[in-house]
């Protein structure tokens, strides 16, 4: 699987109106924007293929897209970092700094919400229902 592939993934099975943004101006904007009931904000994607519990993982997150992601959360905007590691899907505050390398069970420690194994319709919906919160 790749980012791509998993955006294919995700916005067929997660219940939101989702947009992907490839924007070449704004430096560290996240790809997707997502709106349900009113509730809107950003999502950043990532992917790793490798979430070996023994060594530390960087989820390729930049500084530029960091900052940006901090910087909305402050002016109250929900935005979050969406990560499938492996079998796991991962959902982080978006002003969460992941810039660095973590070892999985960090990884999952930090974590607002958390999949490992298989996903079906009731854990999509609660994916969507913590994404559209005032978490």
């Amino acid at each position: 699987m790749s980012e791509k592939n998993f955006w294919n993934y995700i916005r067929s099975t997660i219940p939101l109106k989702m947009y992907r943004v490839e924007n070449r101006v704004s430096v560290g904007m996240p790809d997707i924007h997502f709106v349900k009931n009113g509730n809107a904000g950003w999502i950043e994607l990532k992917w790793v293929a490798d979430f070996d519990s023994n060594k530390k993982i960087n989820i390729g997150l930049r500084q530029s897209q960091h900052i940006w992601l901090k910087d909305y959360k402050k002016s109250k905007g929900k935005c979050w970092i969406l990560l499938k590691a492996h079998h796991t899907i991962l959902l982080f505050d978006g002003a969460e700094d992941l810039t660095k390398s973590y070892k999985a069970q960090d990884l999952i420690m930090k974590a607002t919400w958390v999949n490992e194994g298989d996903m079906n319709e009731n854990k999509w919906t609660s994916l969507a229902r913590c994404i559209c919160s005032d978490f």
